[in-house]
């Protein structure tokens, strides 16, 4: 069993936030609807968007029942003091028994990707693949890795080992939808199935960062189960070694929301980070017609948009620093690696600098001999020498292929953007969080091109496609594996 310790001190970037709080703490200006009538506790806290004292009904029975509950499917022991650890989370709104049980198994599931990178935060190695990869070259973010660790070192305290401590935060969670973003995860419409939460600084009825979980999340696989079924060598490399068969599971959804949180990521008030969110890349798409260029905007979700965007050569890094999938897919992606006795996922692969990208129109081009169109089509996105872009067909969002829980609504082969998974509420119409998606960083490192190169080459050399049993290959010039 996993063992969490009780631990009295925290790793803070900014701690002289907190100690300047007066001790006195002023009558409470909010209240929390608590759905069940039980004994209920009041406690207050100043960990909040503008800093200003909030109170709280806690119902701390059912809490406790509930993180007790998750700590025991997750094969996790904690000897800290389980009703202040479980009454972190307040509210519930709108969530029964079923659903409240399963966002507490989601963070007690994150946990173990916080641990993981907590324990590497002070020696992160900036020129391994998946710190070059998901959060940039270290030539280009070079000035912004203390910020980057120090982040990581108060997100991951966002569990019960960090607590009781003066950093007394609470997050109010709720499943009532209250802005009405929630969508039926079995839409007809790949593209309206999300999002599995979203997120705000401040909930318009508790003045808490609050996260609302979605029907989506819910049907979520838990972080173990992905772990065990992506990892299954039988399924070949490009299954066991592409992040994509990883997402999504209940711990990612929790660690790309709690990003979201600014005093989750010493932002705004509590340190020197912008607010993270999702940011917005208006990239040029070819037409129907030929030499038609449309502009498509694209959210930076999943391995390949965020890849991108750790090679988009404006800012000197600070986009992957303000975009909480690519501080959530670097975490996540160091816990999946520690799970393949430190092989590093590589796939799917990163989209190369536009001059060396592979140009189906143009077969001389110089990536001509490295990967074939089909290659190209199976990594995903293909960035072409012109700077526009090809859409992956939708089995390349593993969180969008056919679910067994929802009638087959549309063709694998369909094109399609990658689903709306997050919602940032609080910024999501800020134009400072979207850019043209036009300039490519090229000062990479030889060593990662190298590396780079050789993922290339092993991908077009690959042996014929491994088909597993009850499984079947959709592309007969290629390998779309389609599981029942």
């Amino acid at each position: 069993m996993a063992r969490i310790s009780h631990l009295t001190i925290i790793a803070l970037s900014s701690i002289s936030v907190y100690v300047a709080h007066s001790l006195n703490i002023p009558a409470p200006p909010y209240r929390v609807p608590i759905p069940v009538k039980d004994e209920l506790t009041t406690v207050t806290t100043n960990i909040t968007f503008n800093q200003q004292p909030v109170s709280i009904d806690i119902d701390v029975k059912r809490a406790t029942s509930l993180l007790q509950t998750a700590l025991e499917a997750e094969g996790v022991t904690y000897d800290g003091d389980i009703e202040v650890a479980a009454t972190r989370l307040v509210g519930y709104d709108g969530c029964d028994d079923t659903y409240a049980d399963l966002i507490y198994r989601g963070w007690v599931q994150s946990w173990k990707i916080m641990n993981q990178v907590l324990s590497e935060a002070d020696n992160i190695n900036w020129n391994e693949a998946s710190a070059v990869e998901y959060l940039g070259p270290p030539g280009i973010n070079g000035a912004l890795h203390d910020r980057i660790k120090n982040l990581y070192k108060q997100w991951a305290s966002i569990q019960p080992g960090y607590v009781p401590t003066f950093f007394d935060w609470r997050l109010h969670v709720r499943c009532d939808d209250p802005a009405k973003r929630c969508r039926d995860p079995c839409d007809k419409n790949p593209n309206l199935r999300g999002p599995y939460a979203y997120t705000t600084n401040k909930d318009p009825e508790s003045g808490l960062a609050r996260i609302n979980f979605c029907p989506l999340y819910f049907r979520t696989p838990n972080l173990k189960d992905t772990i065990k079924d992506s990892k299954d060598s039988s399924m070949g490399p490009t299954w066991k070694y592409d992040v994509n068969t990883y997402m999504m599971n209940k711990a990612h959804v929790w660690a790309h929301e709690l990003m979201h949180v600014d005093w989750a990521t010493n932002a705004k008030a509590y340190g020197p980070n912008d607010h993270v969110s999702d940011i917005q890349m208006w990239i040029q798409k070819s037409g129907e017609k030929k030499g038609e260029l449309i502009v498509v905007k694209v959210k930076a979700y999943g391995p390949q948009p965020v890849k991108a965007l750790a090679l988009y050569g404006e800012g000197r890094g600070i986009w992957a620093l303000r975009n909480a999938d690519s501080l959530a897919l670097y975490a996540s992606v160091r816990y999946i690696q520690s799970q393949l006795d430190n092989v590093y996922p590589h796939l799917p692969l990163a989209p190369a600098p536009p001059q060396s990208a592979f140009n189906p129109n143009n077969p001389s081009s110089e990536s001509a001999g490295t990967l074939s169109s089909d290659g190209a089509q199976r990594t995903g996105w293909s960035f072409y020498n012109n700077g526009t872009v090809g859409l992956p067909p939708i089995d390349t969002f593993s969180s969008l292929s056919q679910d067994p829980q929802c009638p087959g609504a549309f063709s694998l082969d369909t094109q399609s953007m990658p689903l709306d998974a997050f919602v940032d509420e609080d910024a999501e119409s800020d134009p400072a969080y979207t850019i043209n998606f036009d300039k490519f960083v090229t000062e990479l490192d030889q060593a990662y091109v190298d590396q780079l190169d050789g993922w290339y080459s092993d991908l077009y050399k690959a042996e014929q496609c491994v088909v597993p049993s009850g499984c079947v290959n959709m592309d007969p010039k290629g390998c779309a594996i389609t599981c029942t």
